[in-house]
């Protein structure tokens, strides 16, 4: 297994970077557009496909850090025996998609999946009619729900935008004088 761009090692980690870019992020890219059909819904069918939209979120993060595994292992393997780098860490838009991908990855752990489990916590004492039932405290606990969604939908647009940013980086490798 050659090294290089000509290489099957090469090739075989640029295909599974590509794979685990198009499935995990695809997965994923509409989640905000999920939550909004989901609240549509209301009561018990929100709070299920909202847990189906969870499974499927949780399955796809897993490929989602395959990206940056198998990007890596990408950038390594695309010199040649003895020749110069094609994809190198001091490129800026290399080193730069890496950050937005970590700064994504804290966005989604430390904001998203953070938020949606206050929501949907609250969600089912809503539904269940705890904390007041129909009565006084429920206009708190829906303004409280409403407060929850803002910040998901914030930080799945943040996502989908940081998404873009890379994706650009990657395509059209700014700054990138290709050698020979």
């Amino acid at each position: 297994m050659g090294l290089g761009l000509e290489g099957s090692l090469y090739r075989l980690l640029l295909l599974l970077h590509i794979l685990t870019a198009t499935v995990g992020f695809g997965a994923v890219v509409f989640n905000g557009l999920y939550r909004a059909r989901a609240r549509q819904r209301g009561g018990e069918d929100e709070i299920a496909l909202l847990e189906e939209n969870g499974f499927i979120t949780h399955i796809a993060e897993y490929l989602i850090y395959g990206v940056f595994i198998f990007g890596i292992g990408v950038a390594l393997t695309s010199t040649p025996s003895g020749g110069v780098a094609t994809w190198d860490f001091s490129q800026s838009w290399l080193t730069l998609s890496m950050l937005l991908y970590l700064i994504e990855i804290g966005l989604l752990h430390g904001v998203i999946h953070r938020a949606e489990r206050e929501y949907e916590a609250l969600l089912v004492k809503v539904n269940a009619g705890v904390d007041g039932g129909a009565g006084e405290g429920q206009p708190v606990e829906v303004g409280r729900l409403e407060q929850w969604e803002r910040r998901i939908r914030f930080g799945w647009g943040a996502f989908d935008v940081l998404f873009l940013v890379i994706l650009y980086l990657m395509v059209f490798t700014p700054g990138h004088v290709r050698v020979g």
